[in-house]
């Protein structure tokens, strides 16, 4: 048995053996612990890097969407009063620009193919919507419409080409926040099990070691005790 077995070392290579078990236990404990942290390390980064990215683009993309038909439904109110129509054309300008930026710091920080090309589709709706409703601003800014009503008729096709591209990016939002979800899922899971993990890594070196070392203090103590 293993009593028996120990007895044919000395005691000091038992002591040895025990140290040595230790360090073995340690390291691989070491390497153990290493391993899980790393591992969620790269699932945070990966998420952040990704999902996290594509989540603030898209919140800043549907921000400038909304300033965009703002302004655009301003400056059709607007018509007749060319000053104030000239200056929601600027800024329809200023947003129609940023929501293009947006839009492509969306492509560029897509997730996946899929979103990439619905990204791609409303970059092209986008500049279909703002060639439709170019020449109309311009008219109202130089005060060559008078009628809202008037201007609200001419731009018709361009409104259409809003709302297509106002319901691309709410799908693109959809599509951005369940991937984001279910890899911000993946990440709990992950730390859950990096816990458990980490804990029978732990507790391992007890399990293993403290049988051992009993066995061979008691290989020790059992001649002394009969001599006793």
């Amino acid at each position: 048995n293993w009593i028996n077995w120990l007895r044919g070392f000395s005691i000091r290579s038992r002591l040895i053996a025990c140290m040595a078990l230790v360090v073995v236990i340690g390291t691989i404990v070491g390497a153990g612990m290493s391993w899980r942290l790393m591992s969620l390390k790269g699932e945070f980064d990966s998420f952040a890097h990704e999902e996290f990215t594509a989540t603030q683009r898209m919140a800043d993309l549907a921000l400038n969407l909304s300033k965009l038909r703002g302004q655009e439904k301003a400056a059709i109110i607007n018509t007749g009063d060319s000053v104030t129509a000239e200056g929601h054309f600027k800024a329809w300008r200023e947003a129609l620009a940023e929501t293009g930026k947006a839009n492509d710091a969306l492509i560029a920080a897509a997730p996946n193919d899929e979103i990439r090309q619905a990204a791609t589709t409303l970059k092209d709706k986008l500049e279909a919507y703002s060639k439709s409703l170019r020449p109309t601003l311009e008219l109202i800014a130089g005060n060559a419409l008078s009628s809202s009503a008037e201007a609200y008729q001419s731009t018709d096709t361009a409104r259409q080409e809003a709302d297509q591209a106002e319901a691309i990016a709410a799908q693109l939002n959809t599509s951005v926040v369940t991937i984001a979800d279910a890899r911000r899922n993946t990440v709990e899971r992950e730390v859950q099990s990096t816990i458990v993990s980490l804990w029978a890594l732990l507790l391992s070196p007890g399990i293993i070691f403290l049988p051992l070392m009993g066995a061979t203090v008691y290989s020790i103590t059992r001649p002394l005790m009969r001599a006793e």
